[in-house]
């Protein structure tokens, strides 16, 4: 009788392990990448397994140009994409940060679908439609390939943004509401943007309200330094010079020398276009030149007048930013020739003394004339020929 009760015991531990539901339980695959998930919905009943693949087996790539559109006033903004050799997964979809308005969104094929998030300021590009508009092809970008045509244009100027991006997975199927633990960590784990891989690259930002250019300033080296930790600017002596740029242009405004800010800012401007390529890829081109266009344009204008610039001229030989006497006599005596065709009310005359001036001075940068000197001098006259011509 005793072993028969103890047989009846042990049947009934069995019995109840056997059939009580077992805790679900979230397993880390090292090898594969994957979260598996066990579980039960019943007591007894069966062992559910669920693996859910991660969209973050990919490599992405991405790569942006900026240009300006002078019939819309909007900049264009121009995006290739490329899914790296490693990765493992087709790239699915990319997603764009955006603090700007921004329309006229193209798509690199009808395959493609885009819009923007409902609650946040991201935009997206899903290629989803290949397989239904094709029958036997696949959805996304395979590995080593690289597409290109996602463009929109924007007010906005560029700024430094996220971009995301998402591989293929094997649908997530459960037979039935998944137990609490599964969902709340899916619910992590899914929502957006914990789920992709992220790059920095150029998206349309507003420009401040109200616009502080020295603050402006600040972002331009911001932006600089950025560039250098992105890889967007290749060479580190490169980067000082235009964080040297941006501090004294800022020092120049702070004691409102608004001459001088200009002038150090078109020194910007032409570096920007010397450097395009060999230093500076297309991001910190834009990030550079936009920003620093938009910036001259906030600025007060200085009117000068063309004794201030033959006063310029003996300052710049004294301090030997021209190098050449008789060159900075030379320049002097067309000015003054241009002066003495205004007096007399000469517009015609007047200008072809001073696109004399312009050419000579073009002839010589570069051999006898500073770039400071240079660019000060060159917005000046061609300004000042501006003016002449529009007032007749």
């Amino acid at each position: 009788m005793k072993i028969k009760l103890l047989l009846m015991s042990i049947f009934a531990l069995f019995a109840g392990l056997l059939f009580s539901q077992i805790k679900p339980e979230i397993l880390y695959d090292e090898e594969t990448g994957d979260y598996i998930f066990k579980f039960q919905y019943e007591e007894g009943g069966y062992i559910h397994t669920v693996v859910f693949e991660p969209a973050t087996k990919i490599d992405p790539y991405v790569n942006s140009n900026v240009s300006y559109d002078d019939s819309s006033k909007l900049y264009i903004y121009f995006f290739t994409i490329r899914n790296g050799v490693t990765s493992k997964q087709r790239l699915l979809s990319f997603e764009l940060d955006y603090y700007s308005s921004i329309e006229k969104v193209s798509n690199p094929s009808f395959e493609w679908v885009s819009g923007s998030f409902a609650y946040r300021k991201t935009f997206s590009w899903a290629h989803v439609l290949a397989s239904m508009l094709h029958p036997g092809k696949k959805n996304g970008i395979p590995p080593d390939s690289t597409v290109s045509g996602f463009q929109f244009y924007s007010p906005g100027l560029p700024a430094i943004c996220t971009a995301y991006f998402q591989g293929e997975t094997r649908t997530l199927l459960f037979p039935e509401e998944p137990p609490g633990e599964i969902e709340a960590f899916l619910d992590v784990h899914e929502r957006f943007p914990a789920n992709t891989v992220q790059r920095k690259t150029l998206g349309p930002k507003d420009p401040p309200s109200p616009f502080v250019p020295t603050a402006f300033l600040d972002t331009l080296v911001s932006y600089t330094r950025q560039s250098k930790n992105l890889g967007w600017i290749t060479d580190q002596a490169v980067a000082e010079k235009y964080e040297g740029y941006f501090t004294m242009a800022q020092n120049m405004l702070q004691q409102n020398r608004i001459t001088e800010t200009r002038a150090k800012l078109q020194e910007v401007l032409q570096d920007v276009e010397a450097d395009s390529g060999a230093f500076l890829t297309s991001e910190a081109y834009a990030l550079l030149r936009y920003n620093t266009e938009y910036l001259l344009s906030q600025l007060p204008e200085s009117e000068v007048t063309l004794e201030d610039l033959i006063a310029y001229i003996r300052k710049a030989q004294t301090e030997r930013k021209i190098d050449n006497v008789g060159i900075a006599n030379s320049l002097i005596s067309k000015l003054e020739e241009a002066k003495k065709q205004l007096e007399k009310e000469k517009s015609k005359q007047t200008v072809n003394a001073l696109n004399g001036f312009l050419n000579e001075l073009s002839r010589q940068h570069q051999k006898h004339i500073a770039d400071e000197v240079y660019g000060y001098l060159k917005e000046k006259v061609e300004r000042l020929i501006s003016q002449i011509e529009s007032s007749g």
